[in-house]
């Protein structure tokens, strides 16, 4: 197993509805929200990775805006 941090890409989308990490909001942002906001540059998005076959174990992403963090889904 190798492990690589990439930018979240089309190359990752076939990967992300095996990704699951308990938290059905974060599940969903990865399936639903991520590719919308890195195309109207709301943010960025880098996974890691196990190569060669690019399964996600770690998604985070970097935004220029705030959560207040008593809006965060606990």
């Amino acid at each position: 197993m190798t492990l690589e941090i990439q930018p979240f890409g089309s190359v990752h989308k076939p990967s992300r509805k095996k990704f699951s990490c308990g938290k059905i909001s974060l599940d969903d942002y990865l399936n639903k929200q991520m590719s919308q906001d890195i195309r109207n540059r709301a943010s960025t998005a880098y996974v890691l990775v196990n190569t060669p076959n690019l399964d996600i174990l770690v998604y985070y992403t970097i935004s220029a805006s705030a959560i207040d963090i008593v809006d965060i889904d606990k």
